[in-house]
């Protein structure tokens, strides 16, 4: 709850909607909110899941008020099973989709839970598809926004609750086959997971810990186990989807080609058009910069296939494409403008076109979706005489 909070005094949220709390919203103050849910999970012990957080979005063509949002918001909380529950509704506009944020608890006034298992599939897809009909939306599967239904067990905490959505939208838009390939999406949204150096305890115990990033791909925040996270994305959950994408996609895609007649074709060898033409066809190339080393990798993100391509330097087979690209860097000029500097072209005369050009290239997509339960059902051992 502190994370809708903190967005309401940001400016960027606002409370809706406070069900079943026997006062008007905008007549709750902080500690009325917080003490309904802490009064009724203290009613079970047992669980440790007492707190629910669903994340609702919208087609930016979708019609939609306070009013709207407000009923739309109660008939899914009545389909999924928490319409008796107290549960408060946070409008967010903090993106180019219109979306809401529901907090609940998972406590029955009888003092039983309710059970979360394949709650995602068993309740909270058919009620998707109910209330698009119901409300006149834009159905989801048109708009490819199968991941616009989200529930985060869980209590949200704005850092883990940004690296949960950001590994759904790399997993559900993108067929990841490894780690290097993940994080080359992650870092389009400020994220990177790191497994830890060879030889470390972390990669010895395959950990896997995930930072918040800047632009050039520097660590900003305390690193957050994977177990903590909703989805539980460890590395162990994760080689189960990077082994099935391995199955589905070839490992030469055409995006090595598609590169490589760019190049061949570029007349001016000028890099900012190469990459402009690249990205129009919907190939992004993002740079990877280790030490006194501007390329030691190359991502070849495709967007139209939804594959991405890691081209290293000693492989022989990505060696000359590097190389190329290597050698239009050494070229770079933009076009001549008489107009003020936009921030590409900033970025382009500081000297670090390898590392910011990748990301400033990238489509605004804002998109996020559900949190990906990677985490098989545990069975409790029963305990023996």
């Amino acid at each position: 709850m502190n994370y809708n909070e903190n967005k309401v005094r940001e400016g960027t949220a606002s409370l809706i909607l406070a069900s079943r709390f026997g006062c008007a919203s905008e007549d709750l103050g902080f500690s009325q909110k917080v003490n309904r849910f802490v009064r009724r999970n203290a009613l079970c012990q047992k669980t440790s899941n007492n707190t629910l957080h669903i994340f609702l979005s919208f087609s930016n063509q979708d019609s939609l008020n306070n009013e709207k949002l407000q009923s739309i918001a109660s008939d899914y909380m009545k389909r999924i099973g928490f319409g008796d529950q107290p549960y408060l509704v946070y409008r967010h506009d903090d993106t180019a989709n219109p979306h809401v944020h529901i907090v609940t608890t998972t406590i029955k006034e009888n003092g039983k839970a309710i059970n979360l298992h394949m709650i995602a599939k068993r309740k909270s897809e058919p009620a998707r598809l109910a209330i698009e009909q119901t409300f006149n939306l834009i159905p989801a599967q048109t708009h490819k926004r199968n991941q616009s239904h989200t529930i985060l067990p869980g209590k949200p905490q704005g850092t883990k609750s940004d690296i949960a959505l950001a590994i759904s939208y790399a997993t559900r838009n993108y067929r990841v086959r490894n780690l290097d390939e993940l994080n080359a999406i992650l870092a389009v949204k400020g994220i990177f997971a790191d497994p830890g150096l060879p030889g470390s305890r972390r990669a010895a115990n395959n950990g896997l810990l995930y930072y918040k990033i800047d632009r050039e791909g520097q660590k900003y925040s305390v690193g957050i186990k994977a177990s903590s996270i909703p989805g539980e994305p460890t590395l162990k959950n994760l080689q189960k989807l990077f082994f099935k994408n391995k199955l589905r996609v070839a490992e030469n895609s055409k995006s090595r080609e598609m590169l490589g007649d760019a190049i061949s074709n570029s007349q001016n060898s000028n890099l900012y058009n190469l990459f402009a033409e690249l990205n129009n066809q919907g190939l992004q190339v993002k740079f990877k910069s280790e030490g006194q080393n501007p390329m030691s990798s190359v991502a070849l993100i495709n967007h139209a296939s939804k594959t991405i391509d890691i081209l290293y330097p000693h492989q022989a087979t990505d060696q000359a494409l590097i190389e190329k690209l290597g050698n239009l860097t050494q070229k770079v000029r933009h076009p001549k403008n008489t107009q003020k500097n936009t921030p590409l072209q900033s970025s382009m005369n500081s000297g670090n076109v390898p590392v910011l050009l990748g990301n400033t290239l990238l489509p605004d997509n804002k998109s996020e979706g559900i949190a990906l339960d990677y985490s098989e059902s545990k069975k409790k051992k029963r305990k023996t005489p």
